[in-house]
């Protein structure tokens, strides 16, 4: 089981350990209609590129996510880069020149996808937890945005949150 962690009120906006490695299963264009475009929160106007994944921690051992990213089609070239080491996606997009001013995350609870759960070693509607995030440049602009399928009980989230006085 992987445990991630958040910090709340510091610089880090990865909650996936630096030992993790996204296996790209697939990229290709994504035409988002109005309602898909409000639901993930993407501008569908833009042309994005869809890249699905799966997330480990060692090849010898199961997937811990399977990984959905929308990354805005001028800088495809970031998946070619994808993999090649550990760590998170955004990271890789700050090399094109864009970087990182807040993450909007939302956890919901699901069931794991029928096309998801073969790669995931795991029975369709297994429990799971989904985690959404928007990664926004300094200016609030979305640049990448990404779902991620937890099967339980794979993944733990662990927050802490202190009060300042």
């Amino acid at each position: 089981m992987l445990v991630a962690g958040l910090n709340v009120f510091g610089d880090s906006a990865s909650t996936h350990p630096e030992a993790t490695r996204l296996t790209v299963l697939r990229a290709r264009d994504a035409a988002l209609d109005e309602t898909a475009a409000a639901l993930i929160g993407l501008d569908p106007d833009a042309a994005w590129l869809r890249v699905d994944g799966v997330r480990r921690v060692r090849v010898t051992e199961p997937p811990i996510c399977f990984t959905t990213l929308h990354i805005p089609k001028p800088y495809a070239a970031v998946v070619e880069e994808i993999g090649l080491s550990p760590g998170p996606v955004h990271a890789l997009m700050e090399r094109f020149g864009l970087r990182l001013g807040s993450v909007e995350v939302d956890f919901s609870a699901c069931g794991v996808p029928d096309a998801q759960a073969g790669l995931l070693e795991v029975s369709p509607g297994a429990p799971a937890l989904l985690i959404s995030r928007r990664y926004l440049d300094e200016q609030g602009r979305v640049f990448t945005q990404s779902e991620n399928c937890h099967p339980a009980p794979r993944f733990t989230y662990r927050a802490t949150l202190k009060r300042e006085v």
